[in-house]
Order: C-alpha cells, then sequence, then structure tokens
C-alpha cells in the first residue's frame, strides 16, 4: 500500500511546528517496507491536490489538534476524491473518535492513542477489525478496540530519519520557543503523563503511563542530529524529570559523550519532580531554559483544577533555577470556571515576588479530552 501522511494547516501561520508524531508514523510504516510520504499544509510550498493528484495514495492518515480540526475534514475530503482510506488520529481524534465518525462522513476511521503499531497492523491486514485504538463504522454503528500503548520506546525508528531536517530550518522553525538564533529540533525522550489535571488532554493519545526511550537510543538520535548541523534540541516531553534516576543518566550520558549541543525544556517540569542536585545536573549538560506550570496563584484555583502542585515550592525552585542561570518561564491559566479578582490578585502577586523571567498568559479553554469539556459537553 502508498501511504500519505497529512499535517494539516494551523489557522494562523505564526509558526511552523514539525508534526513529531507523524515523523515517527513514517519512519516506523517505511521501516516496515510501506511506500510512504509526508505533506505539512503548514508550508506555503505544499499543496494537497497537487500531492494527491500525482502520488494516488491507497491510505491518507491525518493528524491534528483540535484547532486544526476544520482542516483536518477538508484534507479528509480531498482524499476522497481520488477514492483513498482515510484515517484520521492525534490529540484531537483521540479525545473524541465517536464524535469525529458522527461529524464527518468523509473520515473512515480514527486512531486512538498511538498509531505506529496500529497503523502497521491495518497496512498489512486491511481491515480495522481488533486493531487496538482503531475506531470504525459498520452496519450503522461505531465499532471500537482499546488502544494499546508502545512499550519499548526504543524499537521505533527515529523520527528525522523520516522529516526531512532541511524543510525545518532554523529561519523557518524554532520549536515552540524561540531559541538562541540556531537550528532547534525537537524530539522526546519519554511519553505519558500521569496527572490529572482539568484542563489538559495530553494522556489521551499518549496514556497515562509514563514510557522511557533508553539512553542510549536517545543519544544516539542527538548525535545523528548533530551529525547533520543541528546545535540545539528542545526535548518535548510533559515529564522529563518525572523519573529523577533517568533524567540523571540521560544528562549524565550527554555530559560523557561531549555533545556540543544546548538544549530546552519548552513544555516544562513540575517543581515537585526536580531539586537543585538535579537542576544542576541539568544546567551542566548544556539545557539553558525550562517551562514551569504554575497556571495560578490561587491555592484554591489549583486545587479545584487538581493541579497538585505546591507554590511554595514551585517559588524555591524558580530561585534555585536563577542562581544556576537558567531562563524560567511560567505558564498560566486566566479565566478559569470559578475564579475571582482576588485568585486574579494572588497570581498577580506570586508572579511578581518570583524570579521568573518570563511568563505566558493563555485563557482557559475545554478542549475535548479533558475534564473541563467532559462536565460541560456530556454529549460528546
Amino acid at each position: 500500500m502508498v501511504v500519505l501522511l497529512v499535517h494539516p494547516s494551523f489557522p494562523t501561520k505564526a509558526q511552523v511546528m514539525p508534526p513529531l508524531g507523524l515523523g515517527y508514523i513514517g519512519a516506523y510504516l517505511r521501516s516496515k517496507g510501506y511506500e510512504v510520504r509526508l505533506v505539512d499544509l503548514n508550508k506555503n510550498s505544499q499543496n494537497l491536490l497537487e500531492v494527491l493528484d500525482g502520488y494516488h495514495p491507497d491510505v491518507v492518515g491525518i493528524s491534528g489538534l483540535t484547532t486544526q480540526y476544520p482542516n483536518m475534514k477538508e484534507c479528509a475530503r480531498l482524499a476522497k476524491k481520488f477514492g483513498a482510506v482515510t484515517i484520521v488520529g492525534g490529540n484531537h481524534a483521540s479525545a473524541i473518535p465517536e464524535y469525529i465518525l458522527n461529524d464527518c462522513s468523509d473520515i473512515d476511521m480514527v486512531v486512538k492513542g498511538e498509531g505506529e503499531y496500529s497503523l502497521n497492523q491495518f497496512l498489512r491486514d486491511s481491515s480495522p477489525v481488533s486493531i487496538p485504538g482503531f475506531y470504525y463504522r459498520k452496519n450503522g454503528s461505531i465499532l471500537d478496540s482499546s488502544p494499546e500503548y508502545i512499550e519499548d520506546l526504543g524499537s521505533l525508528p527515529h523520527p528525522w530519519s523520516f522529516l526531512k531536517l532541511n524543510d525545518y530550518d532554523g529561519n523557518k522553525i524554532n520549536g515552540i520557543l524561540k531559541c538562541k538564533g540556531r537550528q532547534a529540533v525537537s524530539i522526546v525522550s519519554s511519553r505519558g503523563c500521569p496527572y490529572r489535571c482539568t484542563f489538559c488532554s495530553a494522556s489521551q493519545a499518549q496514556g497515562k503511563k509514563i514510557r522511557l526511550r533508553p539512553v542510549e537510543d536517545i543519544i544516539s538520535e542527538l548525535k545523528e542530529l548533530i551529525s547533520q548541523g543541528v546545535k540545539e534540541v528542545q526535548i518535548l516531553d510533559d515529564n522529563f524529570t518525572f523519573y529523577k534516576e533517568h533524567a540523571y543518566s540521560v544528562c549524565d550520558a550527554m555530559i560523557k559523550e561531549k555533545l556540543n549541543l544546548v538544549w530546552t525544556l519548552p513544555n516544562g517540569i513540575r517543581a515537585d519532580r526536580v531539586d537543585y542536585e538535579l537542576l544542576s545536573k541539568v544546567k551542566e549538560a548544556g539545557c539553558y531554559y525550562f517551562g514551569i506550570g504554575i497556571e495560578s496563584g490561587s491555592e484554591r484555583i489549583l486545587k479545584v483544577m487538581h493541579k497538585e502542585l505546591s507554590l511554595v515550592n514551585a517559588k524555591r525552585v524558580i530561585g534555585e533555577a536563577d542562581k544556576l542561570g537558567f531562563i524560567t518561564q511560567g505558564f498560566l491559566l486566566i479565566g478559569y470556571p470559578g475564579e475571582t479578582e482576588e485568585d486574579l490578585g494572588k497570581t498577580y502577586k506570586y508572579v511578581m515576588s518570583s524570579r521568573l523571567d518570563r511568563i505566558s498568559i493563555n485563557q482557559v479553554m475545554p478542549y475535548p479530552g479533558t475534564e473541563l469539556f467532559s462536565s460541560h459537553f456530556s454529549d460528546y
């Protein structure tokens, strides 16, 4: 079978994010002998109709976030014009697979969870029956199978063996934050998140259990990227320091190998999973920036969010990071249901009394897959 993977465009094109998930899927399917191609519609030079007309894929896989969903549907519509089987996945699809199948007749199947093994099995069997994570229609009903998450992440080929590095150079892409003027390439060292924050849907696609890549596999990928001229890496884990021993091992390996590399943790770390000793090791290994999810300076709001964060501990970590020379950025949310002016005032006072270098403030959104969403939109 011939496979086309599609990364739909975002509503705005202020940033071009490399589709790392599709990179993993493409690399894995290619390792199994399939002809696979990626089209990233966030790049101005890409035209899906032209690609479909010239490539004639049997299967079109589409992955995106909630903000990309209207464009995911349009991609599926165009793919059906060429007779392709359409399959969607990613965070949004994993959160509400039944709704998507009911909402869009141009989408044949939805994959909940990770797609590497499941898509390979579908291509091999040409049937979605009993494939983990697959949702599909049959005789007017939607059938499904529970997702299974990949335990041996070291068995997966590196995504940048499939993605084209030159397509995401430093003049076009700086990951998810401004880097030090170098080309910044994103990787992950783990998958999964065990926390239950009411505003987050991260576990929908990757599960609640944290699974770690082998340290030697991470170092191998970094060496491959360095050999292609990469000088900066962004590790996009949701929980890089969750297992401190693993974080120490990754950093020790970076130091031992004397990698000429700087790196960041733009998705943030949790204050309760790091201490001064680990921060020192992370700094020694080349990290210069990390985010930290504070969300609110109000203990009451944090409790309602199920954030499980100590503001005192977070301020300590920020202060220690400042002493070590890190750039730190606090992630804040406003507009949580029930938030008052008093709560906002506590957030303001907390931020102003901290040693944060930057803050980002976002309005709370009830994204599909979150507790906030399910409590307000039960029909989904």
